[in-house]
């Protein structure tokens, strides 16, 4: 068992009330040293039970949807020149995308 997590992990369904608590196997405090990334890793799993049983979030999906809301560049991630020109940003524009 890794140290500081005393082996066990709480999930409470705010809905309803109700707690329960998982042990996981050591691997998974090797896999996520110190914890960092753990409660993502847990976030981002598909659910074992209750109402979202199977169901994982499509990371993917979500950032890309963002980018498209803010009508930023998937691949650079940065604002489009289209954006930055109708925001009055000529200057910004011209610097990342000459």
């Amino acid at each position: 068992m890794a140290k500081g997590y005393m082996g066990k992990l709480l999930f409470v369904d705010l809905s309803t009330g109700e707690i329960k608590t998982e042990t996981p196997e050591d691997s998974l405090y090797r896999d996520f040293i110190g914890g960092y990334g753990l409660g993502a890793r847990i976030l981002y799993s598909p659910q074992k039970d209750g109402p979202l049983a199977g169901v994982s979030a499509d990371i993917e999906a979500q950032i890309n949807e963002n980018l498209d809301a803010l009508d930023w560049d998937r691949v650079t991630t940065r604002p489009s020149k289209k954006k930055l020109l109708e925001l009055g940003l000529d200057d910004v524009a011209q610097e990342l995308w000459p």
